[in-house]
C-alpha cells in the first residue's frame, strides 16, 4: 500500500506525503518525498530477537520506534526499502538547504519538510539523551575505521542541541553496537 499527496512548502519545494505497510508485521508508516526520494517519516519499529531495543516508557515502540545496532539496522528494512547511505543523507540535507539550525528545524517533528525526527536520544545515553539528540544509522561505514581495521564506525545523521546551538549534520564515531533509530528510504 503506497499513496501520496503533494504539499507545497514555504521555501520553494513540494513534498509528497503517503504511507507504506511493512508486510512482515502490518505496521503502517507515514512517508514523505523529499529531493526526489521517498523516506519513512517515522522511526522503524520492527521487533527483532536481538540487536534492537525500546525505551522503558514506550515498551511497544509506538511513540519513538526501536533502536537498532548497526548490524541489525543493515538488514531490517522492509521489502522495497533500504537503510540510507551517507550520500542519500547528504542528498536529503542538500535538497532542503540552509545552515545547521535551519535543517534542524525543517527536519524535526513539526518542521516544514514532514520528515518528523524525534529527539529520542540513543540506547546508550553517552551518545545522546532523549529530548536533546537523535541519530539515524546510515549503511555506509566510515572509510577510516575500515581501512585501519578498528571497530566499525558507521556514518549517521545526527540532530541535537549543544551550548544553545542547533545542528543537523552527518557524523561518525559511534561504535556499531550502539542503538540508534532507523529511517528507511524507498528503493529506486
Amino acid at each position: 500500500m503506497f499513496g501520496m499527496l503533494l504539499l507545497p512548502s514555504s521555501f520553494g519545494q513540494s513534498y509528497g506525503t503517503g504511507e507504506c505497510v511493512d508486510p512482515r508485521d502490518g505496521k503502517i508508516y507515514k512517508t514523505v518525498k523529499i529531493g526526489g526520494r521517498w523516506w519513512m517519516a517515522e522511526n522503524l519499529n520492527y521487533a527483532t530477537e536481538t540487536g534492537s531495543w525500546v525505551l522503558s516508557d514506550d515498551p511497544n515502540g509506538t511513540q519513538y520506534g526501536r533502536f537498532y545496532d548497526w548490524k541489525t539496522a543493515k538488514t531490517i528494512s522492509p521489502a522495497g526499502w533500504h537503510l540510507p547511505s551517507k550520500q542519500e543523507f547528504q542528498d536529503l540535507l542538500d535538497s532542503i538547504g540552509g545552515n545547521d539550525e535551519e535543517l534542524y528545524h525543517h527536519l524535526l517533528t513539526g518542521g516544514k519538510s514532514g520528515f518528523n525526527v524525534l529527539l529520542t536520544g540513543s540506547h546508550r545515553e553517552e551518545y545522546g539523551r532523549r529530548g536533546k539528540h537523535a541519530s539515524l544509522w546510515s549503511s555506509t561505514l566510515w572509510w577510516f575505521s575500515s581501512m585501519l581495521g578498528i571497530s566499525e564506525n558507521p556514518w549517521r545523521l545526527t540532530f541535537g542541541t549543544h551550548k544553545g546551538k542547533f545542528y543537523a549534520q552527518i557524523g561518525h564515531g559511534a561504535e556499531s553496537e550502539c542503538g540508534f533509530n532507523v529511517r528507511c528510504v524507498k528503493n529506486d
